[in-house]
């Protein structure tokens, strides 16, 4: 493998019914190695924070192949879903001492790359274009990114809290109000007073539903 002959430590999604190669020089599926392991074996681990609180959830591994490389290893990881045990599998390569969280962090970044692109399509266009050659692709992909890469910067920069005003909590700023305020501004030309308001506006009822949402389950 490419990576391997580059000393590339990776983390790769697999099927279920792939063949893996075992530490006895032997071959089985997936899965079937996955589910001969004890219970034992599996860990509860977070694989990085999500939309509804810490991605959670169980992760065990088994050595595959036996052809190491001085320092390096083979494994397969499989990660369970706590609440309907749906199984993925991971092949891994990289340094023998590497630890199995290590492996379940590097396997749920994934989540933020796709995070990334879904929030380039909707905020910034990333997914809006009609050319066919590959400078007009380039530059449309480099500058959807780049305008995407202004609006977070200009996101981090605000309070990450609520602030409070005269008239009550509000929301900090998100990557969509930005968009908005801009477009707002600089496309339609609204006045500068009226969008300002109407983003006070939004932002204290964003602010006052999740108060409520909140308060809601609280009581339940």
């Amino acid at each position: 493998m490419w990576l391997e002959s580059h000393d590339q430590s990776y983390v790769v999604a697999t099927r279920r019914n792939d063949d893996m190669i075992t530490t006895s020089m032997g071959t089985a599926r997936a899965d079937d190695l996955i589910a001969a392991l004890p219970g034992r074996a599996w860990s509860r681990i977070c694989a990085g924070p999500g939309a509804h609180g810490p991605r959670e959830y169980d992760w065990a591994r088994v050595p595959v192949r036996i052809c190491w490389r001085p320092g390096r290893g083979h494994w397969l990881l499989a990660r369970r879903n706590r609440t309907t045990g749906e199984l993925a599998y991971y092949v891994c390569y990289g340094p023998r001492r590497t630890r199995l969280m290590d492996l379940a962090r590097i396997a749920g970044s994934r989540w933020a790359v796709e995070e990334c692109f879904q929030q380039a399509k909707g905020q910034a266009g990333l997914d809006e274009y009609q050319v066919r050659d590959w400078r007009a692709w380039h530059a449309h992909i480099t500058l959807s990114m780049a305008a995407l890469a202004w609006l977070v910067v200009a996101k981090t920069t605000t309070p990450k809290s609520g602030t409070h005003g005269s008239d009550g909590m509000m929301i900090g700023y998100t990557v969509p109000e930005i968009r908005r305020l801009i477009a707002a501004l600089l496309v339609r030309r609204h006045q500068a007073k009226h969008v300002w308001w109407w983003s006070r506006w939004r932002r204290r009822r964003q602010a006052r539903l999740s108060h409520y949402k909140r308060r809601g389950h609280a009581l339940c």
